[in-house]
């Protein structure tokens, strides 16, 4: 099981800013170390533990550890999603 990180002092996202923080992973999961630069978009894969008889207490868990992380590389590799979503953001009106 990955080792349980405390983050005392989140990272805030916004939709009209673009994110420039993040926190990192690691094999061992999540830090508490961010990094001054936008996450690569990307997602877990999770993968299923072998089914076994009786009660299921849990019916998914996983790790959420680097080994399991997947890019996106349609958004990744393609400056066009990511540039629609800044010009949204900067067309986009101001609420508060």
């Amino acid at each position: 099981m990955a080792r349980r990180v405390i983050i005392d002092n989140p990272i805030p996202s916004s939709p009209s800013v673009e994110p420039a923080r993040h926190f990192r992973f690691d094999d061992e999961g999540i830090t508490s170390e961010a990094e001054e630069r936008r996450r690569v978009s990307a997602c877990f894969v999770p993968v299923a533990r072998p089914r076994k008889r009786g009660k299921q207490k849990v019916l998914f868990q996983t790790e959420w550890t680097e080994s399991r992380l997947r890019g996106n590389e349609f958004i990744n590799q393609r400056p066009q999603p990511r540039r629609a979503v800044a010009q949204a953001r900067m067309t986009a009106p101001r609420g508060g």
